[in-house]
């Protein structure tokens, strides 16, 4: 997902995206020595960095931060629907803060009819909105940003949804509406400006082309989805369309946003929830009621037979490993959100403490489940040695089998719910984690009961119910890898 100043992402476990990135270049910066001669040839050496004890905490403090959070909580389970003249009904969550924060998102906004047509639509957008001060809005927005009030767009891979997020104290937010209703009805796309920002989009392009991460995600998303997908990102395609990218195609897109795909999430003081939510209505009646006809359904992806192997000149291999995910419909989502966390995902998977731990085999061994508007997989992701790349591969295999076979620890199972716990009450101790997490949710289809339910859902998944989910998982094998490097 591209960024920049006013591209907020929603998050989808970022963080395990993050640090790929960050491994990768990294990796390419400042490439690993050879192992010494005390250690296994083929064992990658991490070095360990002296770690300072902190000192204890003030319990006092401690004691503060929990019943913050306890309030943060509340908050979160007393998130409501306030129904409107609008399509859809506004989720608000009451606030004691004097402060709004709100997310509005047009859902599957042309997704896959302008994506078809304008494979780099995504990229430029995210430099257009960067730059919307320098057109008509230029004056409301100084004054926003002079009153501590942040306007980010949000745009989600290929456009699967698009939007805006608002931080604004009370006094600001109906500003804040102003200039997001400015920017997607009537933005104003001066020839040279909009040339200006074209150029800068191609450059940055040429910039991330060259890099690993990059082909290797292009090589997997030939391998995973057909021709005309609107998730299949060419890097020919998209220079071409950044080549000849025009105003219209922008507004083609804009064509779509409308009251009837709009989702609404408020964060706000108790006391002025009419007062908000009106000023949210009156700006989304602004949109058409309908826009453009939005084509829902893409088709299925593709299922590899076999692991793709691709030739690079480069020191070392990147490959990742993808087979079917599981959705929010699943009833035993919670179990198998568990299962992989557990597996690939958490801080200190078994994945990762083998791997990369123990054997040191990868620098970088994690994985996720992806769950995408027209596609959802799990995916595990390795950097490792080219010498070594058969190997991990085979490993990966062999603990997946073993998992499947044995289940999981009591040790595995009792800190991994815990450390996923904890991260659900840290999202909802931040406004902003908050306003993701709901957002995201809405927009995959949650509904507010199920939403409230989470952490007791988490809570009563028991280990049988996550080793169920292991076998569910991981006994077809249906794991095949994508890999790039100097192996052959």
């Amino acid at each position: 997902m591209l960024r920049c100043p006013l591209l907020f992402p929603i998050p989808i476990m970022k963080p395990i995206r993050k640090s790929l990135l960050m491994c990768i270049c990294c990796l390419f910066c400042f490439p690993l020595s050879a192992a010494p001669k005390n250690e296994a040839p083929n064992k990658i050496v991490v070095k360990q960095e002296d770690q300072k004890k902190e000192p204890p905490a003030d319990k006092s403090e401690s004691k503060a931060e929990e019943e913050n959070q306890s309030e943060n909580t509340k908050d979160f389970l007393e998130i409501h629907e306030v129904k409107t003249q609008l399509p859809h009904p506004i989720w608000f969550i009451p606030s004691r803060r004097q402060f709004v924060s709100l997310s509005i998102v047009f859902k599957n906004a042309g997704v896959k009819n302008v994506m078809q047509k304008h494979p780099a639509l995504e990229r430029f957008l995210s430099i257009l909105y960067k730059c919307c001060g320098k057109f008509d809005a230029h004056q409301l927005e100084r004054k926003l940003r002079s009153n501590n009030t942040s306007l980010y767009i949000i745009s989600s891979d290929s456009l699967d949804h698009s939007g805006v997020n608002i931080w604004s104290p009370l006094d600001s937010y109906e500003e804040a509406l102003d200039l997001a209703a400015l920017m997607f009805l009537s933005p104003r796309l001066p020839k040279k400006e909009f040339e200006d920002l074209r150029k800068e989009a191609l450059t940055q392009f040429k910039e991330t082309s060259h890099r690993l991460n990059t082909h290797i995600r292009e090589a997997v998303n030939a391998a995973y989805y057909p021709e005309y997908h609107p998730y299949r990102r060419s890097l020919s395609k998209e220079e071409a369309d950044l080549a000849s990218m025009t105003p219209e195609a922008v507004k083609e897109f804009l064509r779509f946003l409308s009251q009837e795909n709009a989702l609404v999430l408020v964060y706000g003081p108790r006391e002025k929830e009419a007062e908000i939510v009106a000023n949210v209505e009156k700006m989304l009646l602004k949109f058409p009621a309908k826009g453009q006809s939005v084509l829902s359904s893409c088709e299925p992806a593709l299922a590899p037979s076999e692991d793709i192997t691709l030739c690079a000149d480069v020191p070392q291999t990147f490959f990742c490993g993808r087979q079917p995910g599981f959705d929010y419909s699943d009833p035993h989502y919670f179990a198998k959100l568990l299962a992989l966390a557990i597996v690939a995902s958490a801080q200190n998977s078994i994945l990762f403490r083998e791997i990369r731990e123990k054997l040191g085999l990868a620098y970088y061994c994690a994985g996720e489940n992806v769950i995408r508007a027209h596609d959802s997989y799990i995916e595990i992701s390795v950097v490792t040695k080219n010498e070594t790349a058969r190997l991990v591969r085979d490993k990966i295999r062999e603990i997946l089998e073993k998992v499947v076979q044995e289940g999981v620890s009591q040790e595995d199972f009792e800190t991994v719910k815990q450390e996923v716990l904890g991260s659900l009450v840290v999202a909802l101790d931040s406004s902003g984690d908050l306003l993701g997490l709901c957002t995201r949710e809405r927009v995959r289809g949650r509904k507010i009961p199920e939403i409230k339910n989470w952490l007791k859902a988490l809570k009563n998944v028991t280990r049988d119910e996550v080793n169920s989910a292991c076998k569910e998982l991981f006994a077809a094998k249906q794991l095949k890898f994508v890999s790039m490097g100097g192996n052959k």
